[in-house]
C-alpha cells in the first residue's frame, strides 16, 4: 500500500477516495480511517513544519526591519545632534559642544555595533 499514490487511494471497505475526503473532510465507515490515517497525519506533519518555517521568514523580516529602522534612527539622531553641534559651537557653549560630541560618537559605536 506504501506505493499506492494519494491520487490512486480509497478505502476497500465502502470507497471513498481520499480526494473525496480531503475535499469533504467526512468518512463513510471505520475503515476509512484506518486507510488515509496515515496520509493525513503526513500531511498535518508537512503543514505544520511548513507554518513554522513561514514563521521563522517572517521573524527574520520582522527583526531585519526593526534593525533596519534602528540604523535610520540612530542615523537621524547623528544629524540632529550635528546640528546642535553647530549651533552650540557657534554660541561659543563648548560644554554642550562636548557632552553633544560624546553622544554623537556613542550613537556612531551603536550604528557600527548594528552592522
Amino acid at each position: 500500500m506504501d506505493n499506492i499514490t494519494d491520487e490512486e487511494l480509497f478505502c476497500d471497505v465502502c470507497g471513498l477516495t481520499y480526494k473525496e475526503f480531503l475535499e469533504t473532510g467526512e468518512v463513510r465507515c471505520p475503515n476509512c480511517l484506518n486507510v488515509f490515517k496515515p496520509h493525513v497525519v503526513k500531511l498535518l506533519k508537512e503543514k505544520i513544519e511548513e507554518d513554522i518555517s513561514n514563521k521563522k521568514v517572517v521573524m527574520t523580516k520582522n527583526v531585519q526591519t526593526k534593525v533596519e529602522n534602528s540604523k535610520e534612527t540612530i542615523k537621524e539622531k547623528i544629524i540632529e545632534l550635528e546640528k546642535l553641534l553647530v549651533i552650540c559651537k557657534k554660541l561659543n557653549e563648548n560644554d554642550k559642544a562636548e557632552i553633544i560630541e560624546q553622544e554623537i560618537k556613542r550613537q556612531k559605536e551603536l550604528l557600527e555595533f548594528e552592522k
